[in-house]
């Protein structure tokens, strides 16, 4: 977004410790109460083309007093992509967490699977695994850019296949060309 809002604009619900928002707002401002949220992202989602929303850790994670993420999915009905780390133990990750989307009623579900480099059984077979276990839940696979990946260089060389990769993720053919 560059400089076109403000931290209050795009996270009104942010706080100085790390942790479950639940325990950080308790600590620095009080509670964030769940029709807050649910009202601010209903007002975002009216006035965006996209909105992408990050679920701060996992659908269960408290956001205030007796609701979690998934709470607030169930109130603001979106389309919800589970990213998840190629690494040992993803496959138990995204299976529970697709499981209790899916549970709560949740019905457009994805995921995306994040390269980052290591190589391993585990991780060279763990795409396999999880799209025969969410099938026909649909899986993206980000490859692995390199720890320089930020670079201008490395951005340039690697444009066409970001673009492509998001395109594919997010459903749409009209991201702009870089």
């Amino acid at each position: 977004m560059g400089n076109e809002m403000q931290l209050d604009e795009i996270n009104p619900f942010h706080f100085k410790r790390p942790g479950a928002p639940y325990i950080s707002a308790r600590y620095e401002k009080g509670q964030v109460e769940l029709s807050q949220v649910v009202s601010w992202l209903q007002k975002r989602r009216r006035e965006s083309d996209l909105l992408l929303v990050e679920g701060i850790g996992g659908v269960l994670v408290p956001l205030g007093e007796g609701y979690t993420v998934l709470d607030v999915l169930q109130k603001v009905r979106m389309r919800v992509m589970v990213a998840a780390v190629n690494r040992l133990g993803v496959i138990n990750q995204v299976l529970l967490t697709v499981r209790a989307l899916q549970g709560a009623g949740v019905e457009e579900v994805g995921c995306v699977m994040m390269d980052v480099g290591e190589r391993g059984f585990a991780v060279r077979t763990n795409w396999e695994v999880v799209r025969e276990v969410i099938f026909p839940v649909p899986v993206f696979w980000v490859p692995y850019m390199g720890c320089k990946a930020l670079g201008v260089r490395e951005i340039k060389k690697s444009v066409k296949k970001v673009q492509k990769t998001l395109e594919e993720i997010l459903g749409t053919g009209r991201l702009v060309s870089a």
